[in-house]
């Protein structure tokens, strides 16, 4: 299975809404990203991640970005952060002080 059918079928069964995955939001016309190749955005394990990172970092779009992909549980570089990352930051933010 590729990893972008994997991907879609996890989402189904973690119940993701596909319509509105799939559907670009308002403000993606304004991303730094728009237009561009997808595949720096989906590195293979181990494939370096600064070129997408570096598109992300002027994006005007970038928290936006970030928080769908935050919520929807998304691989890939989303508003400047890998899935790894934002796993990382959701795990802090759920320890209690």
């Amino acid at each position: 299975m590729l990893d972008a059918e994997r991907s879609m079928y996890e989402a189904l069964m973690q119940g993701v809404d596909l319509v509105r995955l799939f559907a670009r939001p308002a403000w993606y016309s304004e991303a730094a990203c728009a237009g561009m190749g997808v595949d720096m955005f989906f590195p293979e394990r181990g494939e370096p991640t600064t070129a997408a990172k570096a598109v992300c970092a002027g994006c005007p779009v970038a928290v936006p970005c970030r928080d769908v992909a935050q919520q929807d549980r998304l691989h890939g570089i989303w508003g400047g952060t890998s899935a790894r990352g934002r796993r990382t930051t959701a795990a802090w933010n759920l320890t209690p002080s």
